[in-house]
C-alpha cells in the first residue's frame, strides 16, 4: 500500500513538471543553431554560460573584458548579445547604451542588482533583457528567447527594412492559450516568419479570409466555433478553399485525427509540439503553395 501512494505521488510530481518541462525544451528548441557573442565575463561565468548555449545546441564566441577589443564593432555574425553590466565592456564610448546603439542587437544583460536598476530605465528595449545574479540556465533560456522573439524579422541596418519589403511566409496561429500562442509566435519569427493571432474561431475564420495567409495553424478546441467547425467552413468557400491548413491538438485520438483529414485538413501536429516538427509540417505546406 505505501509502494502504491509513493508511485501515485511520484506520478503527480511528474505530472506537475511536464509542463515546465515542456516549456523548457521548446525555449532550448529556439535557441538552437543561434549564435551569441559574451561581451566582459570573467572565465568562471563565461564557462557557466557556454554549459548553458552548449546544452541548447547554440554556439558562442567570448569577446575579453578589453574596451579596445575590435569585435565590439563586428557583432553582424551574431544573432545576439549577451553583456556583463559589472564589466569595463559596458563602459565603451560613454555607456552600455552606445555600445548597443553600435551593435543593434538583441541583448541579454546581465549584471547585479543594483546596477540592473540603476540602467533599467535608460537601457529599456523590448529587444532588451535583464538577468539579476545569482543566475540559472532558465533564467537564460527564457532571457535569450524573450529577445530573439521581440528582434526585427530584418536587420534595421539592412536594405530593404520595412513591411512593404518583406517577402517571408505570414502564419496565421489559432489558438486561444497564451502560453501555446507566445511558443509559436516566436519559432516563427526566429526562422523570419510572419504570424498573425486569432483567439476564437470566429476571428481565425475571418482572419483568413482577409489576409489569404501561406497557412493556418489551428487549434482543435477554441470557444465558440471549434477548430473543426473553421475547417469545414474554409474548405467550403472558394475563396480559402486551398489555404493549407494544420490542426493543432491536444488529444491523439485516432477518430479526431481522421475527422480532420475527412474535413480537408492537410496536416496535425499533437501538443505538446516540438519546435522542429512544427517548422518542418509548416514549411512543407508554405513550399508546396509556392511550387503550384
Amino acid at each position: 500500500m505505501a509502494l502504491a501512494v509513493k508511485t501515485s505521488e511520484v506520478r503527480n510530481e511528474m505530472k506537475a513538471l511536464s509542463p515546465f518541462l515542456m516549456a523548457r525544451d521548446n525555449l532550448v528548441e529556439v535557441l538552437k543553431a543561434k549564435r551569441f557573442a559574451l561581451l566582459g565575463f570573467d572565465p568562471e561565468e563565461t564557462q557557466a554560460l557556454r554549459n548553458a548555449i552548449d546544452f541548447a545546441s547554440a554556439r558562442m564566441h567570448s569577446i575579453a573584458d578589453d574596451p579596445r577589443h575590435p569585435s565590439l564593432t563586428t557583432l553582424a555574425p551574431f544573432d545576439a548579445c549577451v553583456l556583463n553590466l559589472s564589466s569595463e565592456v559596458s563602459k565603451v564610448a560613454g555607456g552600455a547604451v552606445d555600445l548597443f546603439a553600435i551593435s543593434r542587437k538583441p541583448t541579454v544583460i546581465i549584471g547585479e542588482r543594483d546596477e540592473v536598476l540603476g540602467h533599467a530605465f535608460s537601457l529599456a528595449s523590448a529587444t532588451h533583457e535583464f538577468i539579476i545574479r545569482p543566475w540559472t540556465r532558465e533564467d537564460f533560456y527564457l532571457r535569450a528567447f524573450m529577445v530573439l522573439r521581440n528582434a526585427p524579422s530584418t536587420p534595421i541596418d539592412q536594405p530593404g527594412h520595412g513591411a512593404a519589403a518583406r517577402a517571408e511566409p505570414t502564419i496565421i496561429v489559432a489558438d486561444d492559450d497564451r502560453t501555446t500562442i507566445m511558443m509559436v509566435q516566436s519559432i516563427l519569427r526566429t526562422w523570419k516568419i510572419n504570424c498573425r493571432v486569432a483567439h476564437n474561431g470566429k476571428d481565425a475564420m475571418e482572419l483568413t479570409r482577409e489576409i489569404k495567409p501561406d497557412a493556418l495553424l489551428l487549434d482543435v478546441s477554441m470557444p465558440g466555433m471549434d477548430g473543426f467547425q473553421v475547417l469545414a467552413a474554409l474548405r467550403a468557400d472558394p475563396a480559402t478553399r486551398a489555404t493549407p491548413i494544420v490542426m493543432l491538438t491536444a488529444a491523439q485520438s485516432e477518430d479526431e485525427i481522421v475527422r480532420g483529414f475527412d474535413l480537408g485538413a492537410d496536416d496535425y501536429i499533437t501538443k505538446p509540439f516540438r519546435a522542429h516538427e512544427m517548422l518542418a509540417r509548416l514549411k512543407r505546406l508554405v513550399r508546396n503553395r509556392e511550387a503550384a
